[in-house]
């Protein structure tokens, strides 16, 4: 049976907090974070997102890491984004398995040489 460990095993080097692309947030998440961190949904996205035309994505820093990344710690890790629970078995790579390789040239806990078949396979299964 295929598990994470066979994907993918956590380093905690914060590689996935650093913004490629952004971090989309859901009106829900923006909620709940805002409650988390007790300010208003308003002053959250005024402080802590950016417009992304169709929604919001979480701020970053100037050394690209997410706003809410300090100390190697997510200040928010109970109420983070799914794309930041999912990750590294994002939808996209079950569109495009070739960006679990992307992905692995930044993340060093990712298995370069896992079935790239098998991995779209197990993000599905978790996906359901």
């Amino acid at each position: 049976m295929l598990s994470t460990e066979n994907f993918f095993e956590c380093k905690e080097c914060g590689e996935c907090c650093k913004g490629y692309g952004g971090t989309s947030v859901s009106e829900k998440k923006i909620e709940e974070a805002a409650a988390f961190i007790n300010i208003g949904i308003r002053q959250f996205i005024d402080k802590y997102c950016v417009n992304m035309g169709n929604g919001y994505a979480l701020a970053q820093k100037k050394d690209g890491f997410c706003i809410f990344f300090k100390n190697k710690l997510c200040l928010i890790h109970s109420v983070k984004p799914k794309m930041c629970k999912d990750w590294p078995f994002i939808k996209n790579v079950v569109k495009r398995p070739e960006t679990w390789l992307v992905i692995a040239q930044t993340c060093p806990g990712i298995n370069k040489n896992a079935s790239l078949k098998q991995v779209a396979e197990y993000i599905l299964k978790r996906q359901s």
